[in-house]
């Protein structure tokens, strides 16, 4: 099974998402594994992507 792990990093002025959540909830429908770390600074928050399915760590 294909895992898609979305890491956490900063930069400086920095503040997008590699990921939104409807785009996680499409990847973990076609039966890929999703986990999304939490960052303070990303500007859509951890419990979006939770709840359409991501794991978090």
């Amino acid at each position: 099974m294909t895992h898609l792990w979305l890491r956490a990093e900063q930069r400086p002025h920095e503040d997008r998402v590699g990921l939104t959540p409807e785009g996680a909830a499409r990847l973990i429908a076609s039966g890929i594994r999703v986990t999304v770390e939490d960052s303070p600074t990303r500007v859509i928050p951890l419990d979006a992507c939770v709840a359409d399915g991501a794991a978090s760590p």
